[in-house]
């Protein structure tokens, strides 16, 4: 899938790419399937169903947008992909509901790999 954007949270003690999209209080996305800002960001307070981009955990400290359903919409066909950060409970990495996600660790070394990507092939 081809990376469009990546967001990063700019009061975390990590260093945010230059390149990387600093995320706000005001940032969103929507995934309401039938409306036209379907899977596109949006600006808050939102009145349909809405991702908030700035969220309390740390999950969504760095985000890198793939193309999924995003430069060809089809509704229904899901909202977007996003690679972020996993919760993680005690050793234990939890489910996301359709991104891929990383242990906080691991994100942090990739950052400056993911700062040149393209693409990201998922297997």
């Amino acid at each position: 899938m081809r990376v469009l954007t990546r967001y990063a949270r700019p009061d975390r003690t990590w260093q945010r790419p230059a390149s990387w999209t600093p995320i706000r209080s005001t940032m969103g996305w929507c995934d309401a399937p039938f409306t036209a800002n379907y899977n596109r960001p949006i600006n808050l307070p939102w009145h349909g169903s809405h991702e908030v981009l700035l969220r309390h955990d740390a999950l969504y400290d760095r985000i890198i947008v793939l193309d999924w359903n995003i430069t060809c919409r089809v509704h229904g066909r899901g909202s977007a992909i996003f690679f972020h950060q996993a919760r993680v409970t005690g050793a234990k990495l939890q489910p996301t509901e359709g991104c891929i996600a990383l242990p906080p660790q691991t994100m942090r070394k990739l950052v400056p790999i993911l700062e040149r990507l393209e693409r990201l092939v998922v297997v």
